[in-house]
């Protein structure tokens, strides 16, 4: 059983550009807080230049997809894992000394989290992706819904 904290297959997940895969998950930790985990994952290679930033939405108004600055109130989660599969391994970015090979795949995870306070019943979460590359896409997800 693996100890990583990426999102390999949840229940919440949408496909982005460039082979890229966003998952997510909620749960209730010690404190009784909701953390949001995201893994954003490519089959491919690291994509670095990606940020997520995530808020509570609301169910009847969502963000529209290319509207994410008509709200102020998103928050960045924290880095808390990235990995890479190097010859079938598992390993944390960090711990990598010699250069990714660019040609090679080099399969790479790296996972999220922001905690809320939020009361019990349903809440709309909604992700923001955004890139400077004209290549990967930047909108909002607004469709993720999360029992408390």
């Amino acid at each position: 059983m693996s100890t990583w904290k990426k999102i390999p297959n949840s229940g919440e997940g949408w496909e982005l550009s460039g082979e890229s895969v966003l998952n997510a998950d909620s749960f209730l930790d010690k404190s009784g807080a909701t953390t949001i985990r995201l893994t954003h994952s490519n089959v491919y290679c690291p994509i670095d230049g990606v940020n997520l930033s995530v808020r509570i939405g609301d169910a009847n108004a969502p963000t529209e997809w290319d509207k994410a600055e008509s709200r102020d109130d998103w928050i960045s989660p924290v880095l808390v894992e990235e990995l890479l599969e190097i010859d079938d391994v598992e390993v944390e970015r960090s711990t990598v000394t010699t250069p990714i090979d660019m040609e090679e795949e080099t399969p790479w995870d790296a996972t999220y989290e922001v905690n809320f306070e939020l009361a019990k019943g349903t809440h709309r979460i909604e992700i923001r992706v955004e890139s400077q590359d004209e290549y990967f896409m930047s909108g909002v997800l607004s469709d993720w819904e999360v029992e408390v």
